[in-house]
């Protein structure tokens, strides 16, 4: 089965500031992900660097099977919705 969301080590942050470290999963159709953590431990960066909004420093971020920076839907609200699109197909 192909992920629909898949994140391989990735880091990202603000600026070069570098707040998360080789962050890796894989999320299949259907699958449901919860974030989970203390204050300041990623979570909102992580959900940022999906939609766009946060600088990613390197790993990749694919979204069935394409990287996201090659889709050209560019803004957060416009990947979420493709994302939503994908998942009820």
């Amino acid at each position: 089965m192909l992920d629909l969301l898949k994140v391989e080590d990735l880091s990202a942050g603000y600026g070069e500031a570098v707040v998360l470290h080789g962050v890796s999963l894989s999320l299949a159709q259907g699958q449901t992900l919860a974030l989970l953590g203390r204050n300041g431990t990623g979570k909102t960066t992580f959900m940022n660097t999906l939609a766009g909004a946060t600088r990613q420093h390197s790993g990749s971020i694919t979204l069935d099977g394409v990287a996201l920076h090659q889709l050209p839907l560019r803004l957060g609200a416009a990947r979420a919705q493709h994302l939503q699109v994908l998942d009820s197909g």
